[in-house]
């Protein structure tokens, strides 16, 4: 939905703001599968 959003974007200032926004998501994507393996890790 974002890519779609960021391919139609009105202006320069609203494509940076998508693609801010699609940058936190990946990190917060991938800090979230790291601490999944931490934990997994632990468990086992």
């Amino acid at each position: 939905m974002l890519a779609a959003w960021l391919e139609s974007s009105r202006d320069d200032y609203e494509a940076t703001l998508i693609s801010a926004i699609i940058t936190l998501i990946e990190g917060v994507e991938e800090s979230i599968k790291e601490a999944d393996t931490k934990l997994d890790s632990l468990i086992k």
